[in-house]
């Protein structure tokens, strides 16, 4: 889940997401991963979250978006093209320095969690920041990104380390790292297949005209597809506004009803998968 914790999304994560009753197979709470920013955030309920063992994570202070952040290209034809620069092309080692290790900062203040419990990051936009981002993450000790979109395939990829380099295409004009980051992972983002073969990285990405009975073929079709293939984690990546559509939260929730029965399916955080 991404972006600010508060009161918008509080009752959706305690209430009909994440109750006591729903269990791992082995009798343990189901879990995920929150990667948080700072603007709008609630730092009590953050606190809440990481007292009930879900994973606290990364996703910079700023949030810095499009207004205010272009920069101008001329081409050949001296037409004007705006490009959205600030995390992809523009923000240097300091930059990803004072959004990241300094968001671990503040949640370490305002929700009391501990600094090497805030092992991962997530850019925003899926900006991914080239080796200025990694070198970052390797000189402060971060265990892992999950920014890393891979190309759509019928087998999902396993999360991988950065030891070497990366087994998929650079998707888009993202710039992915060129160089070896020993022991930092990369939490690749598979994308998830919809209706008539399009994809989407998060669920409100997908098609805007599938009713409720599509979201939910569409999150059994890519569970099985995992499930049946490489048996690589299948990553659900949200933004909580999605959820505001009640039929949409309905489905969902009817998939991890259907999830639970099954003896050999977990939810887990990013950190638990990496340690399993």
């Amino acid at each position: 889940f991404d972006d600010a914790i508060n009161v918008e999304n509080w009752q959706i994560y305690q209430e009909k997401i994440f109750q006591a009753k729903r269990k791992n197979p082995n009798g343990c709470p189901i879990r995920g991963t929150f990667f948080v920013s700072h603007q709008y955030s609630d730092y009590q309920k953050i606190q809440k979250l990481w007292e009930q063992n879900h994973e606290i994570a990364l996703h910079s202070i700023t949030h810095r978006g499009p207004e205010g952040n272009f920069y101008l290209h001329f081409t050949r034809e001296l037409k004007l093209i705006l490009i959205e620069g600030f995390w992809r092309d523009n923000a240097t080692i300091e930059d990803y320095f004072d959004e990241f290790v300094g968001q671990a900062n503040i949640i370490n203040k305002f929700a009391s969690v501990r600094m090497e419990e805030l092992r991962g990051l997530r850019v925003p936009f899926l900006k991914v920041g080239w080796n200025r981002q990694f070198l970052m993450m390797k000189e402060f000790g971060f265990l892992y990104d999950s920014s890393i979109v891979a190309p759509f395939t019928q087998v999902p990829l396993w999360p991988y380390t950065l030891d070497y380099k990366i087994p998929h295409k650079c998707l888009g004009d993202n710039h992915c790292p060129s160089r070896s980051y020993p022991g930092v992972w990369e939490m690749v983002m598979n994308q998830l297949e919809a209706e008539d073969g399009r994809t989407c990285v998060y669920a409100d990405q997908c098609p805007s005209n599938l009713n409720a009975d599509d979201i939910y073929q569409m999150f059994m079709h890519n569970f099985k597809r995992h499930y049946s293939t490489s048996r690589a984690p299948l990553g659900l990546y949200f933004h909580s506004g999605w959820f505001r559509r009640n039929d949409y939260l309905e489905v969902f929730v009817k998939f991890l009803q259907f999830l639970e029965k099954l003896p050999d399916v977990y939810f887990v955080t990013n950190n638990q998968a990496i340690e399993w």
